[in-house]
């Protein structure tokens, strides 16, 4: 909660049409009411800092060859797959798409769950 009090105020209302708007009017009369009489709601203050994170340091394209090919044959659908065929597949795989244990396709859909060996 980052408001001060919390009361609960019930009220009822014929309009079940216009709920949301007379939920709003009664809220306002309440804020109103409150305002007239100098009790204020105090709001809770956060502070934030930012700190920039360092730079990645960049992977030599070897070291990125073989980490992609290591992740590769941890996937079962390319156990099948001759060595020369990983060092391909690996060789034209877009940075970061081979994780063992990800679950969402880079274009946000989820993956389906893997068949049972």
């Amino acid at each position: 909660m980052d408001r001060g009090i919390e009361y609960w105020v019930r009220f009822f209302t014929t309009e079940f049409g216009r709920r949301d708007k007379v939920d709003g009017e009664a809220r306002d009369r309440i804020w109103y009411a409150f305002a007239r009489h100098g009790i204020e709601i105090p709001v809770a203050t956060h502070d934030v800092r930012v700190t920039p994170l360092p730079p990645p340091e960049p992977e030599l394209p070897d070291l990125r060859q073989s980490r992609r090919e290591r992740l590769l044959r941890q996937i079962d659908v390319f156990s099948v797959l001759s060595e020369d065929c990983v060092q391909r597949v690996a060789s034209r795989a877009p940075r970061d798409s081979v994780r063992p244990g990800r679950d969402r396709h880079p274009s946000g859909r989820r993956r389906p769950e893997p068949l049972p060996h």
